[in-house]
C-alpha cells in the first residue's frame, strides 16, 4: 500500500504543464456570458485548471473543508484526477471529464466504480470511515438531466435504486484494468454484487458535487490570472479587461450611450459557443434561406436535409452549411421533428428555426427537463411560467458526438404583452463569428439597453482576430417595415470595424410590392445573376429571394476583393409546391407569375378575363408556359429587337405588362385563339378564323414610348426576310394613330437614314410581312362593359373586316 504522497504528481510536473498550457491556449472572448471553452483544453490542462481553481478557493468560507488540491499521477488508470487534502489526509476527489458531448449515468457509473475499487487497494485515497468525503465531477460541457439529478441528490436511496447497474459496471471495470484484475484483493472475486459490497457503504455516504461548464466559468470569472493562463482572451491588441472598459467608454460614450460598466455587462450577456472548424472553404461559405411557415417549412427543411436526396448535400457536399428559417417558421411542438433531421444528417450543419410564441411553462420544460438535448444559454435566468415569449432553436452539429441545440429567447420584443430573455448567442468558428438574431432583436436601436446591434459592435471591438461577422436574421413580417430598412443601415455601419454579412430569412409574406417583395436575402451584396432580385434600399445594397411564396434559396457566398460586399457566387432556388420542393422556375417565369398576382383581374372586368388569367398563371407556375421571357419582353418592347431587358423589368413595367395581359386573356377566351409558345415568331396569340384566315396577335403597351416609334419598329420588323403570318397588333403608347396597315415599302416614312424601298429592288423581300395596328383600348372597352352582345369573337370578326380594308 502506497503513501498518499506517492500518488501525487511532483510540483515540477505542474510547472511544466502550466508552461505548455500558456503556449497552447485556445482563443476565448474576454467578455462573455461566462461560458469558457473548457472542451478545447488538453486533458492535462483541464486537470491542472481544476487544481488551480480549488487551490485558489481553499480556505474560503465555502471551501474550508480542505487546504490543498493536487493532481494524481495515475489518473488514467485509477479513475481520479485531482485529490483534495486536509492536513495531509484525503477528503475529496475531483473527476475531470473533458468530453465535448454531454455526460450521462452510463458514462459516470463506471468512473465512480473505478475510483472506489481503487480505494480498496489504496485506502488512503479516501478519508476514514465516518469522516466526510466529497466526490466532485467536473465536465467541460454539461450532463444529462438524470445525472444532474443524481449528483445533486443526497442519501443512499439514489445509489440503491441503481444497485444492479452498479454491480454490472463494477465487474466490467474490474476485468478491464490490469491493476484491478490482478490485485490480490480483487483477483478471486467474480461477482459484481461482491465487488460492490467492498465499497458500497463508503460510496453511498459520499457527498457528490457537479461542476458543468457554466459552474466552472463562474468559478474562473474573477480569477484573471487563472483565466489568462489557460485561455487566450480575444481582446483588441491584447488589451486587458480594464483597458477594454476604457475603450468602450471612450468610443460609445461619445455617442450619448451608457458608459463603462453598462457596456461591459452587456457584453457579458453574450453566450459564446466555440466551434472547432472553419466556416469558410476557399474563401466561401454555404447558406440556405428558407421562406415561409408551417407545413411548407417542414417539407422544405426535410428536402434540404433528409438523405439520400438531400438538396444541401447535392449542392454543397460534406462542407459545413447554414440553414436559417424565419422567426415564426414552425411551432414549438416541432422541435423533435427538426432534431431528428439534424441527428440523421451526416455532415456539419447549423440550423436556426424560429418557433414564434412560446409560453413560459414550455420554456421551463426546455430549461429543466431536456438538458441532454437542449442548451439553455442563460443558466441564471428562469422564465415566468405565466408569461409568453418569442423563442427559437439553433442547432450546431459537427459530428454525431458533437451536436447541441441552443434555445434562443427574444430579448427586445416590440409587443408589450411579451416577456423577454437577456442573453444572445454567438457562434465562434475559427475563421468567422456567427450571430443568430431572433425577430425584433434585429430592429432594436443601439440606444436600447439590450441592443443586439450594440452587442455585435462590442464583439467586434473585442475580437483580436478581427474575424468576419455573419448575422443570421430570423424575422417575421407581412409588410414593408421602415424599422427593418433603418436597421439595415445601422448594421451597415458595423462594416467599419470588420467584415459583416447579413443573411435574412422571413417567415411572413410581404405584400407591399412597392417597397419589398420579401425580406429574405443577403446584405450587402452585388447582384451577379438573375436568380435573386435587388433590394430596394440604398444602404446597404442587397439581394433578395425572387419568389415571395414559400421556398428556399441555397447560395455560396464570398466577400469581394474589398471585403465590404458579399458576392453570390452560386445560387440554387427551390419552391414549395404540391407537398414537395422542386427546382424553381426561371427568373422570368417567377416574375410573370408574381406580377399576375399583383395585378389581378378587377370586378369591372368580364368573366373571361378572370378565368383566362387564372389559367395563364397556372400554366406559368407549372412550367408549361416556356416563353415567359419572350412573352413579357414583347408586351413592353413589341417587335423591337435587342432592347435591354432583365427579369426585374417585368416588375418595373408591371402596369404596362398586365394591362396588355388582361387584353390578351380576353382575346384568348374565344375558341379559335390560343397561346403561342414558340420563340421564333412575333406575337403572343395565334388566331384562326372560321374561314381559315390565320394571324398572330401582339399586345404591346409602353406608356413611355411614342406610337410613331412603335410604328417605325413594326416597319423594320416587316422588312425582315422569311415567311411569317400576318401580325395584328393591339397597342398603346404616347400619342395616338388611327388603324393602320404596315408594309415594308413604307419604312422610309419613319427613318430618314434608310432609303425608301422600291418594289422589284434586290433588297425588297420576296414574301412581304404585313402588320395591322389597332388600339388596345378598344379591347379594354369590350371586357370592361358587361354587355352580352359584345364578345371576343365579335370583336375579332370586326378587326378582320377592318384589316381587309386596310390591306387594300
Amino acid at each position: 500500500m502506497k503513501d498518499l504522497r506517492e500518488l501525487l504528481l511532483k510540483p515540477k510536473q505542474d510547472v511544466a504543464d502550466r508552461k505548455k498550457a500558456l503556449k497552447k491556449r485556445p482563443n476565448a472572448f474576454a467578455f462573455d456570458a461566462g461560458q469558457l471553452p473548457f472542451e478545447r483544453l488538453g486533458d492535462a490542462q483541464f486537470e491542472l485548471l481544476l487544481s488551480d481553481i480549488y487551490n485558489a478557493l481553499a480556505g474560503s468560507d465555502s471551501h474550508s473543508w480542505y487546504d490543498s488540491a493536487r493532481r494524481m499521477n495515475d489518473g488514467a488508470d485509477g479513475g481520479r484526477d485531482v485529490i483534495l487534502t486536509h492536513q495531509g489526509v484525503s477528503v475529496g476527489i475531483i473527476q475531470c471529464k473533458r468530453l465535448k458531448s454531454n455526460i450521462g449515468l452510463p458514462q459516470f457509473i463506471p468512473e465512480i466504480c473505478k475510483f472506489f475499487l481503487n480505494s480498496v487497494l489504496e485506502p488512503k485515497l479516501i478519508s476514514a470511515d465516518g469522516k466526510e468525503f466529497f466526490y466532485i465531477l467536473a465536465v467541460a460541457e454539461s450532463t444529462t438531466a438524470a445525472l444532474m439529478t443524481f449528483l445533486d441528490g443526497t442519501g443512499v436511496e439514489r445509489f440503491d435504486a441503481l444497485r444492479s447497474t452498479f454491480e454490472e459496471e463494477a465487474l466490467k471495470v474490474k476485468n478491464k484494468y490490469v491493476k484491478l484484475k490482478e490485485s490480490d484483493e480483487l483477483k478471486g472475486i467474480s461477482s459484481g454484487a461482491q465487488l460492490c459490497d467492498l465499497f458500497w457503504a463508503r460510496m453511498t455516504a459520499t457527498k457528490t458535487i457537479l461542476h458543468r461548464k457554466e459552474d466552472l466559468s463562474r468559478l474562473v470569472a474573477d480569477k484573471d490570472k487563472i483565466k489568462s493562463t489557460y485561455f487566450k482572451l480575444d481582446t483588441v491588441g491584447g488589451a486587458t479587461t480594464h483597458e477594454i472598459e476604457i475603450l468602450l467608454n471612450n468610443v460609445l460614450g461619445t455617442r450619448g450611450l451608457s458608459r463603462g460598466a453598462g457596456d461591459v455587462e452587456l457584453a457579458s450577456k453574450i453566450r459564446t459557443a466555440y466551434i472547432d472548424c472553419n466556416l469558410n472553404h476557399n474563401g466561401r461559405f454555404n447558406v440556405a434561406v428558407v421562406q415561409g411557415s408551417g407545413n411548407s417549412v417542414e417539407v422544405t427543411i426535410r428536402g434540404l436535409l433528409e438523405e439520400p436526396d438531400s438538396k444541401l448535400k447535392h449542392h454543397f457536399g460534406s462542407r459545413v452549411s447554414i440553414i436559417i428559417c424565419g422567426s415564426s417558421a414552425l411551432t414549438a411542438d416541432k422541435w423533435s421533428f427538426c432534431n431528428k433531421l439534424v441527428e440523421d444528417y451526416t455532415s456539419p450543419i447549423v440550423l436556426m428555426v424560429g418557433c414564434g410564441y412560446v409560453d413560459g411553462l414550455t420554456l421551463l420544460k426546455w430549461k429543466n427537463e431536456d438538458q441532454e438535448s437542449k442548451v439553455w444559454i442563460d443558466p441564471e435566468w428562469e422564465p415566468a411560467s405565466g408569461c409568453n415569449y418569442r423563442a427559437g432553436w439553433c442547432w450546431v452539429k459537427l459530428s454525431d458526438e458533437e451536436k447541441k441545440c441552443y434555445i434562443l429567447v427574444e430579448n427586445n420584443p416590440l409587443d408589450a404583452e411579451l416577456d423577454h430573455g437577456n442573453v444572445s448567442l454567438r457562434l465562434a468558428f475559427e475563421d468567422v463569428v456567427v450571430w443568430p438574431i431572433l425577430g425584433d432583436d434585429f430592429v432594436a436601436p443601439i440606444s436600447e439597453s439590450k441592443s443586439q446591434l450594440r452587442r455585435v459592435y462590442l464583439g467586434q471591438r473585442e475580437d483580436a482576430l478581427l474575424r468576419p461577422n455573419v448575422l443570421l436574421v430570423s424575422h417575421n413580417t407581412n409588410a414593408a417595415e421602415a424599422s427593418f430598412e433603418s436597421s439595415l443601415s445601422d448594421y451597415h455601419a458595423l462594416r467599419q470595424n470588420s467584415k459583416v454579412a447579413l443573411v435574412v430569412s422571413n417567415s411572413g409574406q410581404v405584400r407591399d410590392y412597392g417597397v419589398w417583395k420579401n425580406v429574405t436575402g443577403f446584405f450587402p451584396t452585388a447582384e451577379l445573376s438573375n436568380i435573386t432580385t435587388k433590394a430596394p434600399t440604398n444602404s446597404p445594397c442587397g439581394n433578395l429571394m425572387r419568389r415571395i411564396s414559400p421556398g428556399a434559396l441555397l447560395a455560396e457566398l464570398a466577400w469581394d476583393s474589398t471585403g465590404h460586399t458579399i458576392v453570390v457566387c452560386r445560387a440554387f432556388p427551390y419552391r414549395f409546391k404540391d407537398h414537395g420542393i422542386y427546382s424553381d422556375l426561371s427568373a422570368e417565369e417567377v416574375e410573370l407569375s408574381q406580377i399576375i398576382s399583383k395585378y389581378p383581374a378587377t370586378v369591372d372586368m368580364t368573366v373571361p378575363v378572370h378565368s383566362e388569367l387564372e389559367i395563364l398563371q397556372e400554366l406559368v407556375e407549372s412550367g408549361a408556359f416556356q416563353a415567359s421571357g419572350v412573352f413579357t419582353y414583347s408586351t413592353i418592347h413589341g417587335v423591337k429587337p435587342g432592347a435591354a431587358f432583365l427579369p426585374n423589368h417585368i416588375y418595373d413595367h408591371g402596369e404596362c405588362v398586365m394591362g396588355t395581359v388582361h387584353a390578351l386573356c380576353y382575346l384568348k377566351s374565344q375558341s379559335n385563339t390560343h397561346w403561342r409558345y414558340e420563340r421564333y415568331c412575333s406575337g403572343q396569340l395565334t388566331y384562326v378564323s372560321d374561314s381559315g384566315y390565320t394571324a398572330n396577335i401582339l399586345g404591346w403597351s409602353n406608356y413611355t414610348y411614342s406610337v410613331r416609334s412603335m410604328e417605325a419598329d413594326i416597319v423594320d420588323w416587316a422588312k425582315q426576310p422569311g415567311e411569317h403570318p400576318e401580325l395584328i397588333v393591339f397597342w398603346k403608347g404616347k400619342g395616338r394613330i388611327p388603324d393602320v396597315g404596315i408594309k415594308p415599302s413604307e419604312r422610309g416614312r419613319f427613318n430618314i437614314t434608310y432609303a425608301a424601298d422600291e418594289e422589284n429592288n434586290i433588297t425588297y423581300p420576296t414574301l412581304a410581312r404585313k402588320a395591322f395596328v389597332f388600339g388596345i383600348d378598344e379591347v379594354e372597352s369590350y371586357y370592361s362593359e358587361l354587355d352580352s352582345s359584345k364578345s371576343p369573337s365579335s370583336l375579332m370578326e370586326d378587326i378582320v373586316a377592318r384589316k381587309e380594308k386596310l390591306d387594300v
